[in-house]
């Protein structure tokens, strides 16, 4: 694998920038002057792509070793299968990218803004920056002297098991979590804040729910959450208002 010099690196930065502003425009007639960034399978080891906007860019397969992303834009890229390993994406801002079966040791994630993004099956050994559960925790929901404030509604995406009742008072179990960070999504009872249920504008009951202090060792938080966490045991207090 030939590794590319910068020079070719930022003649594909200046064209995919024409391509990403000509879909802002709604592809206007006779103006293809821009591409696609596509990097696939290519030698960029220590490439320089700071600051640059790299919206839908194809990384996949791609050996990145040393790359340097610092307030990069990222959203939407795909990085499946790369090697990111000592990576520096500080800044950067990642939402929605795939980063699924990628090797991400020692990369720096400091201050970067990863919701939404799929960490499915990489390698995270090493990496800086990624959420600290007890400060997220704290930072994001109320702590009360029985333990933390959550919310929830049933039935969004799954049927309800047949052994939770869904009433006030009532303490519902998933003993099958999964405590895999990586995934967003995943097995368990998945709580959040009341703002991400609130913008979900769903026409289910919310309910104020308590995570008590003795469970709070099975909280799972994942290390792209926007907002929703899960756990292995919730106390249901009682109904609240889409306010």
């Amino acid at each position: 694998m030939e590794r590319m010099t910068q020079k070719e690196v930022d003649k594909i930065l200046e064209n995919h920038k024409l391509w990403f502003s000509e879909i802002l425009e709604f592809f206007p007639p006779n103006k293809h002057e821009g591409e696609r960034a596509n990097f696939r399978n290519r030698s960029l080891i220590g490439a320089d792509f700071r600051g640059a906007n790299l919206t839908l860019a194809l990384f996949e397969g791609a050996n990145l070793e040393n790359a340097n992303f610092e307030g990069a834009i990222l959203t939407k890229a795909l990085f499946e299968g790369a090697n990111l390993e000592n990576a520096n994406f500080e800044g950067a801002i990642l939402t929605k990218a795939f980063f699924t079966s990628v090797n991400l040791k020692n990369a720096n994630l400091t201050n970067t803004n990863i919701e939404g993004a799929n960490f499915q099956n990489t390698h995270l050994e090493g990496c800086k920056g990624l959420i600290d559960p007890t400060e997220y925790l704290n930072k994001t929901f109320e702590k009360v002297d029985e333990g933390y404030i959550v919310y929830k509604t049933f039935g969004l995406l799954y049927p309800v098991p047949e052994c939770w009742d869904v009433e006030e008072g009532s303490e519902i179990v998933e003993n099958g979590i999964n405590n895999d960070r990586r995934n967003a999504c995943a097995p368990g009872v998945n709580v959040a804040t009341k703002v991400w249920i609130t913008r979900m504008m769903v026409d289910k009951t919310m309910w104020k729910c308590l995570i008590k202090n003795e469970d709070i060792k099975h909280i799972i938080v994942p290390y792209t959450t926007d907002g929703k966490i899960r756990c292995r045991k919730l106390t249901i207090l009682e109904k609240v208002d889409y306010k």
